[in-house]
C-alpha cells in the first residue's frame, strides 16, 4: 500500500500543475454529457413529427427543418468540443510526460558515477523508459477513458433522479 501512495504521489506531481489549469476539458466534458443526452430527445421529437405524417397529407416542413436543424447543431457541437477535448488532453499529456523525462533525465545523469559503473546504464535507463510509459498509459486511460465515461453515467443518473427519484432508487 505503501508503494501504491508513493506511485500516486508521484503521478499526482506530475499531472496537477497541467490539469489544474485546465478546468475547460472538465467543461468540455459536460457539454459532451449535454448533447450526448439532447440527441436521443430530439431523434424522439423527428420520429414523432415523421409518425405524425403516416396518413396525413399536411407536412409542417419549418418544424421538421427546425428539428433537423437543432439535431445538426447538436451533432457539430459535440463534435466539436469533442475534437477540442482530444486535442487538449493530447497536449497536455506531451507536456505531462515531457515534465517527466525531463525529471528522470536530471536524475539519470546526476547519479553517482559509481552507480554507472556497478550496474549497466542501458538496464537503469530502461527502467526510466518503464517508469515513462508506466505514466503515459495511466494519463491515457484515465483522461481518455474513464472521465469521459463516468460524466455521461453521472449525467444520466441526474437526469433520472430529476424525472423520478423514486424509479431511479428503485432501478
Amino acid at each position: 500500500m505503501k508503494n501504491f501512495k508513493q506511485a500516486i504521489g508521484f503521478w499526482w506531481r506530475f499531472t496537477k500543475p497541467v490539469i489544474s489549469k485546465h478546468w475547460y476539458v472538465f467543461s468540455a466534458i459536460l457539454v459532451l454529457t449535454a448533447t450526448s443526452m439532447i440527441e436521443p430527445y430530439v431523434y424522439k421529437l423527428i420520429i414523432d413529427e415523421l409518425t405524425k405524417l403516416v396518413g396525413v397529407n399536411e407536412v409542417d416542413w419549418g418544424l421538421m427543418l427546425t428539428y433537423f436543424a437543432v439535431w445538426g447543431g447538436v451533432s457539430l457541437i459535440g463534435l466539436a468540443f469533442y475534437s477540442w477535448y482530444k486535442i487538449t488532453l493530447n497536449v497536455d499529456s506531451m507536456k505531462i510526460e515531457r515534465d517527466y523525462y525531463n525529471y528522470m533525465y536530471e536524475r539519470f545523469l546526476s547519479m553517482d558515477i559509481s552507480r554507472h559503473l556497478t550496474k549497466k546504464s542501458g538496464e537503469l535507463y530502461e527502467k526510466f523508459e518503464k517508469a515513462v510509459e508506466a505514466l503515459w498509459v495511466v494519463n491515457t486511460n484515465l483522461f481518455f477513458q474513464v472521465l469521459p465515461s463516468w460524466f455521461p453515467f453521472l449525467g444520466v443518473l441526474t437526469l433520472a433522479f430529476i424525472v423520478s427519484w423514486q424509479m431511479t432508487l428503485f432501478m
